[in-house]
């Protein structure tokens, strides 16, 4: 049986997400704050998250991520995780979250399932990933930090280093239609 809402149905402007949640900002807008790391209270303001967001798409657009590349993104719930994220689909990407808890085996089932084609973490599941990202055949250049490297493992780039490049996004086209912009 099919439970109907008694409400109208909700109808989704043909925008990217992007856009939908930033071309309509006003400089008032910009200014107001968006996130709130809860650990540490730091804020991101809309203005500075569009642009977090802007660089890192260009970022990973210049290190080869196309339209409809999978990216994989494991990493706990912070500023970063939402930058990335929008990142990546503002690049075009779609993006797989991985569960935080997975084991290496798990991981790279879901990197080979997705077909993911770039891995990003954090410092402490770094190791669980270099596990899972050999597994599923990612060469280690294509595995992102969002911070500072713990253990100085290997070549990561990081997400602040990314983002000090100024690189602006991509013009991508997207049809919000038919593109996939996240996937399980």
């Amino acid at each position: 049986m099919i439970l109907r809402s008694p409400l109208p149905d909700v109808v989704l402007p043909d925008v990217t997400v992007y856009e939908l949640l930033f071309d309509a900002l006003d400089d008032g807008d910009r200014e107001r704050v968006a996130l709130v790391d809860g650990i540490t209270g730091r804020t991101l303001t809309y203005g500075e998250l569009a642009e977090s967001v802007d660089r890192f798409a260009g970022a990973l657009a210049a290190r080869g991520l196309r339209p409809g590349d999978a990216v994989a993104l494991n990493a706990p719930n912070s500023p970063e995780f939402v930058v990335a994220f929008h990142g990546v689909l503002r690049a075009g990407g779609t993006v797989t979250t991985v569960n935080v808890l997975y084991t290496p085996d798990e991981i790279a089932t879901q990197l080979r399932d997705a077909g993911a084609v770039r891995y990003i973490t954090v410092g402490p599941l770094l190791p669980t990933g270099l596990a899972a990202t050999a597994q599923a055949g990612l060469p280690a250049t294509h595995v992102y930090l969002l911070d500072d490297e713990a253990d100085g493992t290997g070549p990561h780039e990081t997400l602040p280093a990314m983002l000090a490049e100024g690189r602006p996004a991509p013009a991508v086209a997207i049809d919000p239609a038919t593109h996939l912009a996240a996937l399980p």
